[in-house]
């Protein structure tokens, strides 16, 4: 037999207190705040009546009121690539202290995947690893009302912000290392890609084997 949905209603009848009342606690408590502008005694009971009846906020309703998801579309290059995973993992751990949850994708270097997965996400913030061919994709984003942040790459002629290494200086302290070990005939071997991580890569390898 199917249990019906516990309501703000219900709460309310068995606390003994306004539908709106319970509204206005509960908000309070998905939005993490820890005062309510009602006395402190009736505010627990309401709490103590909604876990004894197990009640379950839907969230949808809430996101349509509220205009948030709470939700970050996290695009990648590939996921299973540990360089990635790993930082995925952290945005993960650290969103979800925040109360957010987050989507992940990949796209595989291809700009129409990008696209693709920043259409399906495009409702929540983004964080964006931008690929080979995607750079106006990116720009388009960049005019429209969606808080972007890119990763590990950064696109010229936008505004956004991004969270890069300094892979120029990278690639002056691995070549310096080698020099420091004798070497004198040093080659680097890099991907065909007009990325700005490779192509910075590329400006420090060059500079430290010119000076």
């Amino acid at each position: 037999m199917r249990t019906r949905k516990v309501t703000i209603k219900d709460i309310a009848t068995e606390a003994g207190v306004s539908i709106a009342l319970v509204s206005f606690v509960m908000n309070n408590k998905a939005d993490g705040k820890e005062t309510y502008r009602v006395n402190k005694e009736t505010a627990q009971r309401i709490l103590e009546v909604a876990e004894k009846l197990n009640y379950q906020p839907n969230n949808a309703a809430r996101t349509l009121r509220s205009g948030k998801t709470n939700t970050i579309g996290v695009i990648v290059s590939d996921i299973s690539n540990k360089f990635f995973a790993d930082i995925a993992r952290c945005i993960e751990d650290r969103a979800y202290k925040h109360k957010y949850t987050v989507l992940f994708g990949s796209t595989d270097e291809n700009p129409q995947k990008l696209e693709n997965l920043m259409e399906v996400f495009r409702n929540n913030g983004l964080i964006i690893v931008p690929c080979e061919g995607a750079d106006e994709i990116i720009r388009n984003v960049a005019l429209q009302n969606i808080p972007v942040v890119l990763l590990d790459r950064e696109v010229p002629d936008t505004e956004l912000s991004s969270v890069v290494l300094n892979n120029r200086r990278a690639g002056v302290e691995t070549t310096q290392a080698l020099i420091r070990q004798g070497f004198t005939r040093i080659e680097m071997i890099s991907y065909s890609m007009n990325l700005s991580n490779i192509r910075e890569r590329e400006e420090g390898y060059r500079f430290c084997m010119t000076e």
